[in-house]
């Protein structure tokens, strides 16, 4: 039991060494970081120690990459004629795509909805 127990913490020691850590200013949050992308039972149940609760794991929320194309025959015939957008932000708005791209691609109906209304994209008639 306590060679398996060496043997963990010098895993977690060889995962900070690796990337980047000092050992010598290793803090709480960065031992239960490294202790959750182990992700070992021993490692969970180190972390949720340290932690003082339990630690739950819920699904990915990493939306998905890339964007799903917008190819394909659009049901409706509006499109977008104009977007005004602070440069970097909704990068997959671009003129020329209807409503039905946008929700392929992710964009919620409030949001298409909001930028309408507030004058971000304008639609042809």
């Amino acid at each position: 039991m306590m060679e398996m127990e060496d043997q963990f913490w010098r895993e977690v020691e060889n995962y900070l060494v690796r990337h980047g850590v000092p050992l010598e200013r290793v803090t709480k949050v960065d031992l239960v970081l490294a202790l959750l992308r182990i992700n070992t039972p021993e490692a969970l149940v180190e972390a949720e120690r340290l932690v003082g609760k339990p630690i739950t794991r819920g699904p990915s929320a990493i939306p998905p990459w890339p964007p799903k194309p917008v190819s394909g025959l659009p049901r409706s015939s509006t499109k977008i004629i104009r977007v005004d957008f602070p440069p970097g932000q909704h990068q997959m708005v671009k003129v020329g795509m209807t409503r039905d791209q946008l929700l392929a691609r992710g964009v919620t109906r409030q949001n298409i909805f909001r930028w309408t209304r507030t004058g971000r994209i304008r639609w042809s008639e």
